[in-house]
């Protein structure tokens, strides 16, 4: 029971998140990231401009193109990835390629997400605390090399 409740109301929270603007999305989401704490509770949605996607998604470049335009809850942003170092190198390509618009206001991935020096652990940050048994897998096998 309790569990459904979670997810009912991290389903409102991820609806009414969706609903603002850009810059208050920004602005909540840094004032919740101060506190660690709740880092695990906040449903981050990234609305990216849908336009339309033909092409190759072969490589982990589109594969991430394609995925944004779908407007994908982070943790599961990247779950087709087949491995952390894979993840790594798309959210950081990601995050120095593409950018955000809203209301004619472009704004980069990076300034969206850079809440630490390093970008890339930020973004992992974000993915770990939605993908917990994926990176404890993870993390088992680079344990056993």
């Amino acid at each position: 029971m309790e569990i459904e409740q979670q997810e009912q109301k991290n389903e409102q929270e991820i609806q009414y998140f969706n609903q603002l603007p850009l810059s208050e999305r920004i602005k909540q989401r840094d004032q919740l990231f101060q506190n660690k704490e709740y880092a695990d509770l906040l449903p981050v949605i990234v609305e990216l401009e849908k336009p339309k996607f033909q092409g190759d998604i072969s490589n982990d470049n589109q594969k991430i193109k394609y995925l944004a335009q779908k407007e994908i809850k982070l943790g599961q942003f990247l779950e087709n990835l087949d491995n952390q170092s894979q993840h790594r190198k798309a959210i950081y390509n990601f995050i120095n390629e593409e950018n955000i618009n809203d209301t004619n206001q472009n704004v980069t991935m990076e300034q969206v997400y850079n809440d630490k020096k390093n970008p890339e652990d930020n973004f992992l940050y974000i993915f770990q605390s939605y993908n917990k048994d994926y990176y404890k897998k993870d993390d088992q096998k680079e344990k056993k090399k």
